[in-house]
């Protein structure tokens, strides 16, 4: 009895040869082995590979994953801008940390929670927990004002490092939609997935912008840390968000048909190792890469953004908030858009490939074009002085009075268009085609692995790129995150030929 690899043509003529099911031992693995298979483990596999798919439990954990990310981005869209009212030794360097400490802390969470979703076979734990810490963050968050001023930075990258973990926890989300869905519904069902953060992303600033609006800040009580304010009162719907949260995660999300009785921790981690020495390493390789590639990206402008647009607009702290969610608004709707063309016509894992070719193209064109190439859509950066405080203070960056940006709006609309379009196309494709190259195992570990390599490969991004702005400007940092797009566009191209072959084995 070999233990060789085989060729997927092979596995199909060879029908002892399959991606088991569940076992009373354990979770599926791709075994090269000729199989001893009763009757009944038959008729197993064969409801396997027939699932039909829970629509039911896929919108639900779409709805938990849309209101944990309706609370990241409500929060997240102005946390600097905040930051910087009630702390006023703050500085772009603590959106660095706060980033790089974001990141190290998803990294550790979703390996964390991956490692027992897949240990214990239990998906709710991990979102409850997330949930719970969500609550909590966002508690402490309404009361950020009640601590001294010396303390409030620390804890604000407290708060965030709690929504980190969390976040971490939903990660295990991503698994459990292949243990709901057919192959035949697994773009759909990640296009709802994937699609919940896309809303999100509008919704985040329409509550900002609602909130924009209200009048100044207004004492509740007489409290001092009790306000109404365009600050405060979207951190109250979010605590009112973490609550509903949890109680549909508690009570309404049920587990996927998993087996009962789950082996010993050591047991697992063999069978894990298993099947990962039985995919498509090669491929696996690549699409991790090019998740890291993608979600530089991603963290490059929700790190860059904001310090850009507080530091070189020439504005006041009012119209700095209204930019920061004029840009994710127009970011938000065009992804929407996207998202609701990936659910209605991309069907097949061929077109997956393509279409995230064509993420990593407008990636490289919306920050192309926020390098202020030519004159017609740019402008000189405003230096603050004695008349007017709200220009770029020459003193804290000295590239002020020689630099130049785009033009804001056009920024906003162009820019920002492209990646509301990149950045779901990225995402639902790349998970589209990662979980079919894992194929029918358990995919909690090499997910976790994923996310944990893509953060943790993330965690220098947020403090260089502060820092290189600090000391440059934007533009330095724009051209180096072009030219990493433009290398993962190559290898991308580079791949398709296998990815192509891959895609014929899946489909036939």
């Amino acid at each position: 009895m070999s233990s060789s690899k085989r060729t997927s043509r092979e596995i199909e003529d060879d029908t002892s040869v399959e991606l088991l099911p569940t076992s009373s031992e354990g979770s599926p693995i791709a075994s090269t082995r000729p199989s001893m298979s009763s009757s009944k483990d038959v008729e197993s596999r064969v409801s396997s590979e027939g699932r039909v798919t829970d629509w039911r439990a896929i919108y639900l954990i779409s709805l938990i994953n849309l209101a944990s990310f309706v609370m990241q981005y409500t929060l997240g869209v102005n946390a600097f801008v905040y930051l910087r009212q009630i702390d006023s030794s703050s500085s772009i360097t603590d959106q660095g940390k706060v980033k790089s400490i974001y990141r190290l802390i998803i990294g550790i969470s979703c390996v964390l929670s991956s490692v027992y979703a897949y240990t214990r076979k239990n998906f709710r734990h991990s979102i409850i927990a997330g949930a719970c810490m969500q609550v909590v963050g966002c508690s402490i968050y309404a009361y950020i004002e009640g601590f001294p001023e010396d303390n409030r930075t620390g804890i604000w990258i407290f708060i965030f490092g709690l929504h980190a973990a969390a976040e971490g926890c939903n990660t295990v989300l991503v698994s459990y939609v292949p243990r709901v869905s057919s192959v035949k519904d697994r773009m759909k069902a990640y296009s709802f997935l994937g699609g919940a953060e896309v809303v999100a992303v509008v919704i985040g600033p329409v509550i900002q912008f609602a909130c924009h609006l209200l009048p100044g800040k207004t004492e509740l009580m007489g409290i001092s840390w009790l306000k109404i304010s365009e600050y405060t009162v979207p951190i109250w719907i979010c605590c009112l968000l973490s609550i509903v949260n949890l109680f549909f995660v508690t009570f309404c999300m049920e587990e996927p048909p998993l087996e009962k009785n789950p082996q010993t921790f050591c047991k697992t981690m063999a069978q894990a190792w298993q099947e990962i020495r039985n995919t498509d390493i090669p491929l696996v390789v690549v699409c991790i890469l090019e998740k890291c590639i993608s979600a530089f990206g991603c963290t490059t402008i929700l790190t860059l953004a904001p310090p850009l647009i507080v530091t070189t607009f020439n504005v006041d702290e009012s119209s700095q908030s209204f930019y920061t969610t004029m840009f994710q608004c127009v970011s938000g709707f065009l992804a929407l858009g996207t998202v609701a063309t990936f659910a209605k016509a991309l069907k097949s894992s061929r077109l997956s490939s393509r279409a995230f070719l064509i993420s990593l193209v407008f990636f490289i064109l919306a920050y192309f074009f926020s390098i202020p190439t030519f004159s017609f859509y740019s402008q000189q950066v405003t230096v603050a002085d004695a008349n007017n405080t709200h220009g770029c203070n020459l003193t804290t960056y000295g590239w002020c009075d020689e630099a130049w940006i785009v033009n804001p709006w056009m920024w906003i609309v162009v820019s920002g268009g492209l990646i509301g379009v990149a950045f779901p196309l990225a995402n639902i494709a790349h998970d589209t085609i990662y979980s079919q190259i894992l194929g029918g195992i358990d995919q909690n570990v090499l997910t976790g692995l994923m996310v944990m390599i893509q953060n943790i490969s993330m965690i220098p991004v947020p403090i260089a790129a502060t820092e290189i702005f600090k000391l440059y400007g934007p533009t330095r940092w724009w051209i180096i995150v072009v030219a990493t797009m433009i290398g993962g566009l190559v290898l991308w191209i580079c791949s398709m030929k296998r990815l192509a072959i891959w895609t014929e084995e899946v489909e036939r």
